[in-house]
Order: C-alpha cells, then structure tokens, then sequence
C-alpha cells in the first residue's frame, strides 16, 4: 500500500537518563506524525523504506 512506511519511535523522557526506542511496524505518515507528538516528553520518528532496513535498525538499537 503506497504510503506506508516502516517506522521506528525514539522516546525521550526526562524522567530517564538516555531514549528508549520502540518498534511501531508499518504505518502512515499522518499515524507516525501523531507519535511524535506525546503529552510529556519528546517522540522523534525514525522512517525506513525497506522491511530489511527496519529489522537491521531494530536489532541495532536493541543491542544498546
């Protein structure tokens, strides 16, 4: 389906000392714009083009 990307959040709050990150699938542009916008804190979203480079990025942010 055109439009549908694979996406990432970065959740930052400041309660805690560093991001966290969570695995969000594929989903819209206007689904992940809302992500990023929380009720306390920060969101940024982290956009893939491919299934590959999604699961390459999840196993990468994971691991830290």
């Amino acid at each position: 389906m055109a439009g549908r990307y694979w996406w990432i959040k970065e959740r930052d709050n400041p309660q805690f000392k560093k991001p966290y990150f969570v695995a969000c699938g594929k989903i819209t542009v206007a689904e992940a714009k809302k992500m990023e916008e929380p009720l306390y804190g920060r969101n940024y979203m982290h956009r893939f083009e491919t299934e590959e480079e999604y699961y390459a990025a999840v196993e990468r942010w994971d691991a830290k």
